[in-house]
């Protein structure tokens, strides 16, 4: 990494204020080669609920911002998704947006400037949904190989300005999840044990249809979208064992 680089960096972590931080974003965004980023931080793992608290700081253009919001396209953004289900950072291609709803919402974005980039994902101690992307106007595939060559600065970019929003806005985590009630533990902990579903309700006595509503209260109270989400999180918060 250039030096010079990674100084800038260290100043975006460091921003004793908004703007400041709004500034020396976009400066390393432009040293890595690209235009605009944005950030965002949901306090609500399911963004397709209508209560999550978002929290931003963007160099997107305003009316893609307030376009995007409009349309809900967080709902049919491949990047999006991305954020939700994996860690790592997605250098986007034009297959990325192939689905119909994505190619419909991708380009529109082109419009505004925004067709090649990368997506990261910031993995946050509160499990709260939190996502760092940027990009410049361009062929996605063509830009591809330059986009692979920023995933490092990028994605540690993505850190720095999530650490620095968190300080100036002073953001609190989002309250703890709601307590599991003891049959919840017991499917859960079955499930951990890799039951299935049938399995788990042989051994308790009841029905399929309940042992699959008890989980999915328990993925709704853990804020996860899967089964091995759900078993993960469990045990960092001590509710199963190993």
């Amino acid at each position: 990494m250039d030096m010079s680089i990674y100084e800038s960096m260290l100043r975006v972590l460091n921003a004793t204020s908004v703007e400041q931080l709004k500034e020396q974003t976009q400066q390393v965004i432009e040293m890595l080669g690209f235009k605009h980023y944005m950030y965002l931080l949901s306090q609500q793992d399911d963004m397709q609920q209508d209560n999550f608290r978002l929290f931003s700081v963007a160099t997107y253009p305003d009316a893609w911002l307030n376009r995007y919001l409009e349309m809900d396209y967080h709902l049919v953004d491949p990047t999006a998704r991305h954020i939700r289900e994996h860690h790592y950072p997605l250098p986007w291609s034009n297959a990325t947006f192939s689905e119909a709803k994505a190619r419909k919402m991708y380009e529109e974005a082109k419009q505004f400037g925004i067709s090649a980039g990368v997506t990261c994902p910031i993995v946050t101690q509160q499990k709260d949904l939190a996502g760092f992307g940027y990009s410049k106007p361009g062929d996605a595939d063509k830009l591809f190989e330059e986009s692979v060559k920023s995933l490092a600065c990028g994605h540690l970019l993505g850190c720095y300005m999530h650490e620095a929003v968190i300080r100036l806005l002073n953001i609190k985590p989002k309250p703890h999840h709601a307590e599991l009630s003891p049959r919840e533990i017991q499917c859960l902990n079955l499930s951990a044990q890799g039951f299935a579903d049938a399995e788990i309700a042989w051994r308790l006595d009841v029905n399929t249809r309940t042992i699959r509503f008890h989980l999915k209260n328990v993925r709704q109270k853990l804020g996860a979208n899967t089964r091995l989400q759900m078993i993960s999180r469990a045990i960092e918060l001590n509710i199963i064992g190993l």
